[in-house]
């Protein structure tokens, strides 16, 4: 009978882990979700505000308050983008490095892909996304100037 209890005790405790996994995988899947629906809601502001200013250079006239409502915009859909990947982060048990941006498990000391150091408490992972998402910025920047 001892037996019997023991293969019971074993599958309960792997049914409790499958369901802390299952548990685990919707709650990323809910996240990324989300910064899907961040990024298409932010190619939709940025396409806006490049149609928008074409056509005042066209016209020749400048709404300032268009172009900063806009702008505010962006930076509220910036700014949830990174607490989503902060969360997304957290719930990956990852850490982003602050040098090159790569992803790394979330007991590393070091960058697997640039070798930098990598901070040990996940509160820096929402400065390291600030940075990475400032960066791609600025590239968006260079292309809209080219």
């Amino acid at each position: 009978m001892s037996l019997l209890n023991d293969v019971i005790d074993v599958v309960k405790d792997a049914t409790g882990s499958v369901g802390k996994k299952a548990d685990q995988v919707i709650g990323i899947s809910k996240v990324k979700m989300k910064t899907v629906r961040i990024n298409s809601d932010l190619r939709a502001v940025y396409e806006k505000l490049g149609s928008a200013v074409y056509h005042m250079q066209k016209q020749k006239y400048v709404n300032e308050e268009l172009i900063a409502s806009m702008t505010e915009e962006i930076d509220e859909l910036l700014y949830q983008l990174s607490e989503a990947n902060e969360e997304l982060g957290k719930l990956k048990n990852v850490r982003v490095c602050s040098c090159c941006g790569a992803s790394n498990p979330g007991d590393s000391m070091y960058c697997a892909k640039c070798g930098n150091q990598i901070k040990k408490d996940f509160e820096d992972y929402s400065a390291e996304t600030d940075s990475t998402v400032e960066i791609q910025d600025d590239k968006k920047e260079e292309d809209l100037q080219q």
